[in-house]
């Protein structure tokens, strides 16, 4: 049995598809989730509290992200500085044992402000602005599989009870660390304190590295054995570009509608990887260094389209629905190992809705926030998995990254030209964490092939802090 590790490839099948399909975990697991904006929720202290939903309010820093528009919004000049302290716990299951682990940062979390240009003209166009963002998140991770002598590592395809020739789990241990960023600059108009437009030109940031290593104990001497997992260490270094348009309409004094759309962005990527060659004992017979650099990677794409209903200067209330266009995601290489990865998005990948519902309620110089926010996976839920010709489930969707939700709360207060916001955020979503490619078995499952992954739930918290000027 060749030992395979997450980062060697597997293959995948989908249901109705005739063929099986290369794909890389690493290249399209980042692809996905760390090149993607899944932190759109998280900003300035009061758009964080409202669960990223501003799309038809605007107004905010962080809400021009949703919505171009929002920066024509602004009536005066305007520079936040927020803080966030960021605390991931990741909890890995796997047949009746649990191990948790957590990973806290702090960070500038966001920087910008707006400078408003007021027409001069005697027309309905009131004021042009020019805002620019920072954002910045950490994606530092710990996903850790506790020692487990039910979790049998045979020598060979088929485990033999009576042969003593296997090992047993000791630990794995997958540990990423990184950051991604985007920096904004955002052009918007205000005609008639009615129709609102904008845009904005994004230039997105990742770096990380990944871990990986798996221990066993072998049976017949008691002994450790490590192995790094293929592919690791492992570096991802991201530049990327992309461009959205916005537009608000006031209907009336109580009612906005909004409509956004976000191009895919256009990355440049290099990957920095060891690689080694496995024999069935597990012995290196040849390692190296990879670099692979490839050019044009499109990330999902959206479309948001929002409404708020505003009531007096007391209440607001927004609603946004995205719809992300996550099958645009394209590698574009000279490798035909990459290029190949563009069937398992063809096949496996679903353009997929979030829902945001934020409000916001105002007692003189207080304000009270509250908001939820749902994301669908991007991943279908009938993948398959195929492991040396033996097709397995998956779970599909969780193999990646599952539906994830969001609860966040906040409150703020105004005293003069400055205002101080806080927000508390908890995020939760779940994933398969796969190692040694699937190939082992359960002990207590009369020696059968093993069809069940470990199982790992992730717990964000998210504390914001915010200061911002108004002159």
């Amino acid at each position: 049995m060749k030992y395979i590790i997450v980062s060697v490839a597997l293959f995948f099948t989908a249901f109705g598809a005739s063929q099986e399909i290369y794909f890389s975990y690493d290249r399209i697991n980042h692809s996905l989730n760390s090149l993607s904006n899944d932190y759109a929720q998280q900003g300035t202290a009061r758009y964080s509290a409202m669960a990223g939903s501003m799309g038809a309010l605007g107004g905010d820093i962080s809400a021009m992200e949703v919505n171009p528009a929002g920066g024509a919004v602004f009536i005066k000049n305007n520079v936040t500085l927020s803080m966030q302290v960021n605390s991931v716990k990741n909890t890995t299951s796997l047949i009746d044992v649990s191990n948790s682990n957590t990973d806290t940062n702090f960070n500038i979390n966001n920087v910008g402000g707006v400078a408003v240009f007021e027409s001069k003209n005697k027309n309905k166009w009131k004021n042009f602005n020019l805002g620019v963002s920072y954002k910045r998140k950490d994606i530092s991770s710990l996903v850790h599989a506790s020692e487990n002598d039910d979790v049998i590592f045979a020598e060979y395809n088929d485990y033999d009870p009576d042969d003593d020739n296997f090992s047993t789990l000791y630990t794995h241990i997958n540990e990423v660390d990184g950051s991604k960023s985007k920096f904004g600059i955002n052009l918007s108009a205000n005609y008639d304190d009615k129709f609102y437009l904008g845009t904005n030109l994004n230039f997105h940031s990742t770096y990380l590295t990944q871990y990986d290593i798996i221990e066993e104990r072998i049976n017949q001497n008691n002994t450790i054995r490590t192995t790094d997992g293929q592919g690791t260490p492992y570096s991802l270094d991201v530049s990327g570009f992309s461009i959205g348009f916005g537009a608000i309409y006031k209907i009336n004094q109580m009612v906005r509608v909004g409509l956004a759309y976000q191009s895919p962005a256009w990355n440049s990527i290099v990957e920095e990887f060891n690689y080694a060659n496995i024999d069935n004992l597990g012995d290196y017979y040849g390692v190296g260094l990879g670099l692979s650099e490839f050019d044009n990677i499109n990330t999902a794409g959206s479309l948001t389209g929002s409404v708020a209903l505003v009531i007096g200067k007391s209440l607001a209330l927004n609603a946004d629905v995205i719809r992300n266009f996550n099958k645009n995601t394209k590698f574009d290489s000279p490798d035909i190992e990459i290029r190949e990865n563009n069937l398992f998005i063809n096949n496996a990948v679903q353009n997929s809705t979030e829902v945001r519902l934020g409000g916001e309620y105002r007692i003189d110089n207080f304000k009270l926030r509250a908001g939820y926010a749902y994301a669908q996976s991007p991943i279908k839920d009938d993948v398959k998995v195929v492991i040396d010709g033996e097709e397995v489930d998956f779970y599909g969707s969780k193999l990646i990254k599952n539906d994830s939700n969001t609860l966040s709360a906040g409150l703020g207060y105004t005293f003069g030209k400055f205002f101080a916001d806080f927000a508390y955020q908890h995020h939760t979503t779940d994933f398969i964490s796969v190692f040694g490619g699937g190939d082992y078995y359960n002990l207590d499952a009369y020696y059968t092939r093993f069809d069940y992954y470990p199982k790992t739930k992730r717990k964000t918290d998210n504390f914001i802090l915010t200061f911002g000027w108004n002159f």
